[in-house]
């Protein structure tokens, strides 16, 4: 699978939530899956969903993180060259001038 086709890992974990809605009622309500089984099964899905939730946390923050270092850094960059701070609708408008002046 190549990275454009990949979903995003957002979109993954809210696809997971709403089927872990749907298999929780099937495994509760199956008269295939013995009694003891269910228990551990429906622990072992739960489990899984909230380490993939606490993992999606904990990448957000670092995400945060690094952005804000980059645009620090970017920032001090521009500074330096007597530039105006960067803002993200800036950068677009810079980035259509310089692909439009080629």
């Amino acid at each position: 699978m190549r990275n454009n086709d990949r979903v995003s890992r957002k979109k993954v974990l809210w696809g997971f939530s709403i089927v872990l809605k749907h298999l929780k009622w099937y495994i509760e309500t199956s008269e295939v899956i013995p009694n003891s089984e269910k228990g551990p099964l429906l622990e072992s899905l739960t489990d899984a969903h909230r380490t993939l939730v606490k993992a999606d946390r904990v990448e957000d923050r670092y995400r945060k993180e690094e952005t804000g270092q980059l645009e620090s850094w970017f920032n001090n960059r521009r500074a330096a060259e007597g530039k105006k701070p960067w803002k993200e609708r800036r950068l677009v408008d810079e980035l259509i001038r310089a692909i439009l002046k080629k």
